[in-house]
């Protein structure tokens, strides 16, 4: 190889490095195959040549084109450096705090990333997934019916349990702020919730009352299964309720009814997310589904009342759900429900009233929920959180409560009655001497349990706040199950 001096200039290096690099080709020129699209002849020039990243930094200073041979992959410019070892097995990495683009997904979190990812590692992962939803609370036997005796003034007034007396759709009733894939089954114990009240002094022989006077209550057991699918891109879902029931008897025996619930379909819309909150807006449907009800039978003909179930009702609702930091969060509920169509009275005599139609009254709800989270850990193995939550739930009718009266000379122990058929939620009051409308406000006091972020356990117990006519039951138990998907 030619040495060349310090002394040399640049001029004369340039021209011995050409110098040199001609001797040489000349020399190999029979072994040198050229090929237009993979080398040249300087391939065969045993001299050093740079690396493909030092040519893509050369072609970047430059401003020119490097074309690359077809062996060549555009991933081994890009291709980054190794990480070196570490140097021991003690060695750890730096903890960072997460990106919300590093985050795991909000409502659906896979099965893979929910037994590699605790809450210890990033609190913000599952932070609106992980938020329990409304164990709610409202219950309404669906109306009564009273009978005031023209001999005595004696009176009795009775709840109808229409549709199961499952109670109309609430929105907030095991629900949440954020479309979610779910099943859930929910069992609600209403303590108190059928009443029957009113005094018997004169009819002789006695009907199988208690006593003269008398005010009993019965407990109502509800069934509730459900089904929530999230469409599209996850911003939006459908659910559907289907709720059964069972009723302990009354001592007087004088209304029957089944035991089947109307079908709830409820769409949510996600209007607003972040990773700490989510706005969701949409419209339920309750549908006629559940049983009619049969009350003051005749013992002699066997014929009775009936009171059918074919009302359609339209829920339209807005909600919020916000987990300012990871041990809190707090959501609300927002409903108006308005009846579209009434329930028909098939009454088997001639009645005052020619429609034979009972209006149910449009209700208004607002639904709140606080709560904090006791433990976030691993416990045998598995992501295990306790949630407490607190929640308020107030219920008032917006329009007048429908009342549907007739007056005849009824069989029942040969006495004339005058009857009347008020709309859910309300009794009338014959002190007033008019249909009540009622309001009702309830505290709900609850624990949320939640295994692997997509199994939760929930228990729940309900305080009426108000008492007198609107004091819709004594208390009620609630347990939810549910499992994501």
């Amino acid at each position: 190889m030619i040495r060349i001096g310090a002394g040399t200039t640049g001029t004369e290096k340039l021209g011995a490095r050409a110098l040199w690099q001609l001797v040489m080709l000349a020399l190999t020129w029979p072994a040198v195959t050229f090929d237009v699209q993979s080398a040249s002849a300087w391939d065969a020039v045993e001299m050093p040549q740079p690396t493909l990243a030092e040519q893509a930094d050369d072609a970047q200073q430059n401003g020119t084109i490097v074309m690359l041979a077809p062996e060549v992959s555009l991933a081994e410019y890009i291709q980054p450096e190794p990480s070196p070892p570490a140097t021991s097995d003690n060695a750890t990495t730096p903890r960072t705090r997460t990106t919300p683009s590093d985050r795991q997904p909000r409502r659906r979190p896979s099965r893979s990333s929910t037994r590699s990812t605790t809450s210890d590692d990033d609190p913000y992962a599952f932070l609106l997934a992980d938020a329990p939803p409304m164990h709610g609370h409202y219950y309404n036997s669906g109306g009564s019916v009273g009978v005031v005796f023209w001999h005595g003034g004696d009176s009795l007034t009775n709840d109808l349990p229409l549709a199961g007396a499952c109670g109309r759709l609430t929105i907030a009733e095991n629900n949440k702020a954020l479309p979610e894939d779910r099943i859930y089954f929910t069992y609600n114990r209403f303590n108190g919730a059928m009443q029957s009240f009113g005094t018997i002094h004169s009819l002789s022989p006695a009907p199988d009352f208690v006593g003269p006077s008398f005010h009993e209550r019965a407990s109502v057991d509800r069934y509730t299964f459900g089904i929530e699918k999230t469409l599209g891109m996850g911003n939006a879902s459908i659910e559907f309720r289907m709720p059964f029931s069972y009723r302990e008897d009354y001592a007087y025996r004088f209304v029957e009814g089944g035991d089947i619930g109307n079908l709830g379909v409820i769409t949510k819309f996600l209007a607003y997310e972040s990773d700490r909150m989510s706005i969701v807006s949409g419209i339920g449907l309750e549908t006629p589904t559940g049983s009619n009800v049969e009350f003051f039978r005749d013992p002699f003909t066997g014929n009775a009342y009936t009171l059918q179930n074919q009302a359609y009702g339209l829920e339209f609702y807005v909600g919020m759900l916000r987990c300012p930091e990871p041990r809190f969060f707090y959501q609300g509920f927002l409903q108006l429900s308005l009846p579209l169509n009434g329930n028909r009275i098939v009454a088997p005599e001639p009645v005052t009233d020619p429609s034979n139609i009972l209006d149910a009254p449009t209700l208004l709800h607002l639904d709140g929920q606080a709560g904090a989270w006791l433990l976030r850990r691993e416990l045998l193995g598995k992501n295990m959180s306790v949630a407490a939550v607190m929640e308020l739930h107030y219920v008032t009718t917006v329009s007048r409560v429908d009342e549907f009266s007739l007056s005849h000379l009824s069989s029942m122990h040969g006495e004339p009655i005058s009857m009347y058929v008020t709309g859910a939620m309300s009794r009338r009051s014959e002190a007033r001497g008019s249909v009540a409308r009622n309001n009702t406000a309830d505290l709900t006091l609850g624990i949320h349990t939640l295994f692997q972020h997509d199994t939760a356990i929930r228990i729940a117990a309900v305080l009426p706040l108000q008492g007198g006519e609107n004091r819709i039951l004594d208390s009620e138990i609630i347990v939810q199950l549910e499992r994501k998907f």
